[in-house]
């Protein structure tokens, strides 16, 4: 597995995955809430990092530099259990200060346990619909 930096020629992929991901994992929100237009504007000036094999693109991380902010870790659906996502993490975290930061929707269980493994600590937890968990890495 190949992991680099994102180019144009990328986007109406990462664009799928976003959607297709997140309509597969967040069940708990209305289909109808996600857009594949969502990619562009969610990652407007962050760092994205692409993961690939082959040249087919498995998913990606995308960080906001001044905060040590990372913002979204997502994987094709079809690849999911295959280590994809702790890589991702792991060579977004060495282009990210510490502590890292990110923030992660209570309800996906999943990525909540994923993180813990990974050593991400809850900081702070928001209840406000929709509730997150506040998760810092490296304090």
């Amino acid at each position: 597995m190949q992991i680099r930096s994102m180019t144009e020629n990328d986007e109406p992929e990462l664009a799928r995955i976003y959607l297709t991901s997140r309509q597969a994992t967040f069940t708990w929100m209305a289909q109808a809430d996600f857009k594949r237009s969502d990619f562009q504007h969610d990652t407007l000036d962050e760092e994205v990092l692409v993961a690939t094999i082959d040249r087919c693109i498995l998913g990606f991380v995308s960080t906001y530099q001044p905060d040590n902010f990372i913002h979204l870790l997502f994987v094709d659906p079809q690849c999911f259990g295959h280590g994809i996502g702790k890589q991702l993490l792991t060579t977004a975290l060495t282009h990210t200060g510490r502590p890292a930061r990110l923030k992660c929707l209570s309800a996906n269980y999943r990525a909540r346990e994923f993180y813990r493994r990974n050593g991400w600590v809850t900081e702070s937890e928001n209840t406000t619909p929709p509730a997150y968990l506040n998760l810092v890495y490296g304090a």
